[in-house]
């Protein structure tokens, strides 16, 4: 995980340039830092497995910078806390077909909590089942 805290002009600056680009932050500095290494990205109809590392990445980063600034005791989804996780629909396979990978990345962002997030739960129902959203997603509190 990488984190880094540009000054307060060249934060202006990157949220005007992903809003003008319509991506994330995220995946703006992806890009960026690929054309200046010179790393060849896939076409937009292929994911490989670096570009789903690469994104489940960008989520779980978004995911913590949303856990960090906000208050103890805020829900959320990953759909709500992650720019990268609500755009992952765009991303087709070769056969046309959506990739199933917000699942996936659920699943793994839960088996994470307990070792790197500890400052976020599961919500949980009085049965003790997870909490979910009106989208079905998982619920996670900010402890």
């Amino acid at each position: 995980m990488i984190t880094f805290y540009p000054g307060e002009e060249l934060k202006k600056m990157m949220i005007e340039e992903a809003k003008k680009e319509g991506v994330s932050i995220s995946r703006l500095c992806v890009k960026i830092l690929n054309q200046h290494f010179g790393i060849k990205t896939n076409d937009a109809n292929t994911l490989s497995k670096e570009a789903l590392s690469e994104i489940i990445e960008n989520v779980f980063c978004e995911v913590e910078i949303f856990a960090n600034s906000s208050p103890a005791g805020t829900t959320f989804d990953l759909f709500s806390a992650s720019e990268t996780f609500k755009n992952i629909a765009q991303f087709v396979g070769k056969n046309g077909r959506p990739f199933p990978i917000r699942a996936t990345i659920g699943k793994i962002f839960a088996s994470r909590l307990k070792t790197y997030y500890k400052n976020i739960a599961i919500v949980r129902t009085k049965t003790g089942a997870a909490a979910k959203s009106v989208n079905g997603a998982t619920l996670y509190k900010v402890l």
